[in-house]
């Protein structure tokens, strides 16, 4: 089983800057967090509004991360299930990600289009790759994040970019 583990500052959900330590890079795999003494990046306030610049220890690379959220529930019923879920990573994520992946379960609560307020199940799709390599990967994010609107009649998939990153294997 192969874990990585980053510690980075990321952006939390009202936009601030905080440091944290990140775990990804293997299937339905969650590796013991582990802290981020020690770590090269420059201090940030609690109102930062930009991005650090990135700078990797000599054992570190810098890496970029991205967390999908998807929802099990179909409209007009039904959920997604873990083997549906399952047959849409090794269609849709396994080839544009072939070095690996994380998948956790999730419960999730969201405010529809409609107005109402729902709840259910979901799955977290933790994607950790070369931050060199963002924008090529940004594109196959989208593209993953159109084929489960499309193949599961989702409103939407969510997305969080989550930079920078330093990543030591």
């Amino acid at each position: 089983m192969l874990v990585r583990t980053v510690c980075q500052p990321v952006r939390n959900w009202w936009g601030h800057w905080r440091s944290a330590t990140m775990v990804g890079t293997a299937l339905l795999a969650i590796g013991p967090l582990m802290g981020c003494a020690g770590t090269h990046f420059p201090a940030v306030t609690a109102n930062s509004s930009t991005a650090p610049a990135t700078r990797c220890a000599a054992t570190e690379t810098a890496y970029a991360r991205t967390e999908l959220f998807f929802g099990k529930s179909i409209p007009g019923g039904g959920t997604v299930t873990d083997a549906a879920f399952a047959q849409f990573l090794d269609r849709e994520v396994t080839p544009r990600f072939p070095a690996g992946f994380t998948v956790v379960p999730a419960m999730g609560q969201y405010r529809e289009t409609n107005g109402v307020i729902d709840h259910e199940a979901s799955d977290m799709l933790i994607l950790i790759y070369p931050q060199d390599s963002a924008s090529d990967a940004s594109k196959k994010i989208d593209e993953i994040r159109a084929a489960y609107d499309k193949t599961f009649h989702q409103e939407s998939v969510l997305r969080d970019d989550e930079q920078p990153s330093c990543v030591s294997l």
